[in-house]
């Protein structure tokens, strides 16, 4: 994969990570390369990190949590790579480097980040509720709307898990992730008639013809100068394992039916299988970093720290 684009021409401390050989350093690496690892519990992450542990290097350490928390583990040092939110890595770049090959993005639509209000509280639609714990999504809606509307809007957060609450309070929010996705399902089949619904993925594609990155692997700089090797060798293996996953897509329904973990049994097998292998692109190649690029250049004023 050629990786030769504008950003990492600007960005010096973006490193080469084209060349995922093996070579008698990489042997001695390995030794040492015990990375603490982030991964977000999603359904959009559930493709790459199914029995990811069988890929993983031996004696790493793995954190779940959602995106802002991660984003944070990451700014702190806890976490030495991890999936992080595309806003995240915005304003880390001169300290994190981007793993190429796998991510989350969408071309639209994507169906887990959905700006809703309800149409008969007109008045409202300019108070707007943003989930705590995400940011690119965030920053996404607020760039919508300073481009869409003449409307002068507030911002107000909410928990997620509460916003059935704050929906019905506020009629006017930003859902995200599985949330988000059970929304759009129980929308297609007759629900919430009276709610104007906009995919942002879709939104951001309209404007750009790129694709909107919501996920990326991150790692710190001078993580990566020490495991240069075993990183690319682990970033191939990891791709081919989600490659692996997405053409078992039956099976990781069958997971979901048991486990309790992951909010994925409440799903109709269409949605899923529509969100894997239709919705959400997996790759990250030469316009995801294009994308970013444009993420860069249109929602930094929208950027803040979790």
């Amino acid at each position: 994969m050629r990786l030769e684009n504008s950003i990492v021409q600007r960005n010096a401390r973006q490193r080469d990570f084209t060349n995922p050989r093996v070579s008698s350093s990489s042997m001695a690496d390995a030794s040492t390369f015990m990375p603490r690892i982030g991964w977000m519990s999603f359904l959009n992450t559930l493709p790459m990190l199914h029995h990811a542990e069988q890929v993983s290097p031996p004696f790493s350490q793995h954190a779940k949590d959602v995106p802002s928390e991660l984003n944070n583990a990451m700014r702190r040092g806890a976490l030495d790579v991890s999936l992080v939110s595309t806003a995240a890595y915005l304003q880390e770049r001169d300290r994190w480097s981007i793993l190429p090959g796998l991510g989350i993005s969408s071309s639209g639509p994507v169906n887990s980040v959905l700006w809703v209000y309800d149409q008969e509280f007109s008045p409202s639609k300019h108070h707007v509720m943003l989930p705590s714990s995400s940011e690119s999504s965030s920053a996404l809606l607020k760039h919508h709307l300073a481009n869409e509307s003449m409307c002068s809007y507030n911002y107000d957060s909410y928990i997620p898990q509460d916003w059935e609450y704050t929906f019905a309070m506020e009629h006017n929010v930003l859902l995200i992730g599985d949330i988000a996705l059970k929304f759009h399902e129980n929308h297609q089949r007759g629900d919430y008639q009276n709610c104007t619904v906009v995919d942002m993925a879709t939104s951001w594609y309209d404007q750009t013809q790129l694709p909107f990155v919501f996920g990326l692997w991150c790692v710190h700089t001078d993580y990566y100068d020490q495991h240069r090797d075993a990183l690319n060798e682990w970033m191939l293996a990891m791709k081919r394992h989600t490659g692996y996953n997405l053409k078992h897509a039956n099976e990781l329904i069958q997971h979901l039916r048991h486990d309790l973990e992951y909010s994925g049994s409440r799903f109709h097998k269409e949605t899923l299988m529509n969100y894997w292998l239709e919705n959400i692109d997996y790759g990250f190649g030469d316009d995801h970093f294009a994308a970013i690029d444009e993420m860069q250049r249109r929602l930094s004023t929208n950027l803040s720290r979790a």
